[in-house]
């Protein structure tokens, strides 16, 4: 409700909000990093801007000391786009 207040229009993958394509995941009781160990997808996977997890807690540690790799890495693909919690996605969106 808040991306629609603010006047994301909504598409068959998620939102489009100025520009960028947000993510919205149920993240409830979960730590941010994990959940985006979780989410890892092939390269030829539709890729969103921005990722946000509701409900999850953003502790700021990776959830592997691994790296995680390159863009289109297929060995240790990166979770596409930038992974933030509620809070954090509402400061970097400004909503």
């Amino acid at each position: 409700m808040l991306l629609r207040h603010a006047g994301a229009v909504q598409r068959a993958d998620g939102y489009e909000l100025n520009g960028r394509s947000i993510r919205v995941l149920n993240g409830a009781q979960s730590v941010l990093g994990t959940l985006r160990g979780k989410f890892v997808e092939p390269p030829a996977a539709l890729q969103s801007d921005i990722v946000v997890a509701v409900g999850a807690t953003d502790l700021g540690v990776p959830d592997n000391v691994v790296r995680s790799g390159r863009v289109g890495d297929v060995i240790r693909p990166d979770p596409a786009g930038e992974w933030y919690d509620l809070p954090g996605a509402r400061a970097a969106l400004g909503i």
